[in-house]
């Protein structure tokens, strides 16, 4: 997968066309982070509670139960606003010729996928993702990685080679996933579908067959080793006729 620190915007050539553009759901995205939130302070007051039952009720036990419940707190919704904002700066772009994603805060990462290089394309969407009418499309380009396993050995350390991996390009929590596919799927077809033929060359082999067939016909007639079976007649009905 390539990878360059830079814009999505900045891959579109000038020949191509932006068909679509969009990001991640924010409707969705924003039912995790409030999920995320919800669990996280639910698990910073359990911290609280189950404090004075394990130590004994005193002073500092009763404070350190709320440095434990503010550093749940705090770390737990923190870490819930970087992951949301990392998921809401993903950006897509579908052009005539590719599938572009850009992905990342501080350090911008694009891969994309020609369209023409397209082997599978698979939509997936869960009970959830279709209450929003959202969905996740995987696309595999043939792009591929190869890893090596380690095996213990009586003799050392042996290095196997692992079967190749598929790496996918993916569009996560897009909206209208089923146009986004189609968009996709019609375009990889196009690029896939094999040149026609010229109908002027296909009138002339026809021609030219024919031409060949008559030929073959008129050389069957004239030939003096040919016969044709209904003029040969049978010699004994020619005897008893002149008997």
């Amino acid at each position: 997968m390539e990878q360059i620190e830079n814009t999505a915007e900045s891959l579109v050539s000038s020949e191509e066309k932006t068909l679509w553009r969009g990001k991640r759901n924010k409707k969705i995205n924003s039912f995790y982070l409030t999920f995320s939130l919800i669990l996280t302070f639910i698990i910073a007051i359990l911290s609280l509670v189950i404090q004075p039952t394990t130590y004994n009720v005193s002073l500092s036990t009763s404070t350190s139960g709320i440095t434990t419940f503010l550093f749940i707190l705090i770390i737990g919704s923190v870490i819930s606003i970087l992951i949301y904002s990392n998921i809401q700066s993903e950006k897509y772009i579908i052009t005539n010729k590719k599938t572009i994603i850009q992905t990342g805060i501080f350090t911008k990462k694009l891969s994309y996928a020609y369209h023409s290089n397209i082997q599978h394309l698979d939509l997936s969407q869960g009970q959830l993702s279709s209450l929003f009418n959202v969905g996740t499309i995987y696309i595999d380009s043939g792009k591929k990685i190869t890893s090596t396993t380690r095996r213990n050995s009586l003799r050392g350390l042996n290095m196997s080679p692992m079967k190749p991996k598929t790496i996918y390009d993916i569009l996560n929590d897009v909206e209208n996933p089923q146009k986004i596919y189609t968009l996709i799927k019609q375009f990889s077809h196009k690029e896939n579908t094999p040149t026609s033929f010229n109908n002027n060359d296909e009138n002339k082999n026809a021609e030219n067959d024919n031409n060949e067939n008559n030929a073959n016909k008129n050389k069957t007639t004239n030939d003096p080793q040919t016969y044709n079976i209904n003029n040969i007649k049978d010699p004994r009905i020619i005897s008893k006729s002149k008997k």
